[in-house]
């Protein structure tokens, strides 16, 4: 090999070398960050949410990784993820559930992404029985009137209740009784977590 030849050869090396650390320490792009931390928006924690904001880019996948292992469910077979099924319910509820918004990001997506399918149901007819009977009242305010119970009996990530866990929402998907609503929401949330990650 000539030495002009070896020399070209040295420097092709040096510069993939190069270019694949570059790729490897560019990371997520912006576009594909804040996408990921809109979808995982319903189960993120305070604390994660806020270290979401300073992640760097080339740290980026990295978190994401390690975001889902600390999701890996404990209760199922040794190394069962959860990931596919949460975000399988990441998309059902953009649609099921879109209001303003995405959907997974409303009081009833959010729900829906921690809890799945309720086992009950109950669609409120709004009529002038709400509000002691005032019609005018009701016409006014019916978009932030009861639409929907939802029940939850037994269900693992919620406390256990002899009558279930019930969550009412407006036609607007905002939940009603919102402090208790975060709280129960923020547990289940929590409960997605491995014991060795809490």
């Amino acid at each position: 090999m000539t030495r002009a030849r070896t020399s070209w050869c040295v420097a092709a090396l040096v510069l993939t070398t190069t270019l694949v650390g570059v790729a490897q320490t560019s990371g997520m792009s912006n576009r594909e960050w804040q996408a990921w931390v809109d979808d995982v928006r319903p189960f993120f924690l305070a604390s994660e949410a806020a270290a979401a904001k300073n992640v760097p880019a080339a740290d980026r996948s990295a978190f994401r990784d390690e975001f889902w292992k600390r999701r890996t469910d404990a209760t199922a077979e040794a190394g069962t993820a959860v990931r596919a099924t949460l975000e399988a319910r990441i998309r059902a509820a953009d649609k099921r559930y879109r209001v303003n918004d995405k959907g997974a990001w409303n009081d009833c997506g959010r729900t829906y992404v921690l809890l799945g399918t309720p086992d009950w149901v109950r669609s409120m007819v709004l009529g002038a029985h709400f509000n002691g009977g005032d019609a005018a009242a009701n016409f006014r305010d019916q978009d932030d009137q009861l639409a929907e119970v939802w029940i939850y009996r037994a269900h693992p990530r919620l406390p256990p209740s002899p009558n279930g866990v019930s969550f009412g929402f407006t036609t607007k998907c905002e939940a009603i009784g919102s402090p208790q609503f975060q709280r129960l929401l923020d547990q289940a949330a929590a409960s997605y977590l491995v014991a060795a990650a809490r």
